[in-house]
C-alpha cells in the first residue's frame, strides 16, 4: 500500500512550456536575436537553463555561443520575473491531487 506520492512540478503537474518559451525569446530579443518556436523550446528543455539557452542560441544562428554568458544572465532575470507566465496545471491534475489526498496519501513536490 502506498503512503505517499512525490511529484516533479515543472512539466509534470504544470505546463510551463509557454513560460520557458517566453523567457528564452525575451532573452534572445534583448540580445538582438530572432526567436525560437515553442516546438523548438519543447525539444530543448529537460537539462536545465544553460543547455536550453545553448541550443536556442544555436537555433537562431549563434553556433559559436558568443552570447551564452550574457544570455545566462539575462535569462536568470527574465525567468525570475516571469516564471509564472501562462503556467497552468495540466488537465485533471487538481482533481487527481485532491483524490490522492482524500485517500490519505501524503503528497510532496
Amino acid at each position: 500500500m502506498y503512503k505517499a506520492c512525490i511529484f516533479d512540478l515543472d512539466g509534470t503537474l504544470t505546463n510551463t512550456l509557454e513560460s520557458l518559451t517566453y523567457s528564452v525569446n525575451t532573452t534572445l530579443g534583448e540580445l538582438g536575436l530572432s526567436s525560437i518556436t515553442w516546438q523548438q523550446c519543447r525539444a530543448f528543455v529537460g537539462s536545465g537553463p544553460r543547455p536550453l539557452l545553448e541550443q536556442s542560441l544555436k537555433a537562431v544562428g549563434d553556433q559559436e555561443l558568443v552570447h551564452i554568458e550574457q544570455a545566462v544572465e539575462i535569462y536568470a532575470r527574465v525567468f525570475k520575473e516571469g516564471c509564472m507566465y501562462k503556467v497552468e496545471p495540466y488537465a485533471g491534475i487538481v482533481e487527481l491531487l485532491a483524490a490522492l489526498k482524500e485517500k490519505g496519501l501524503r503528497l510532496a513536490v
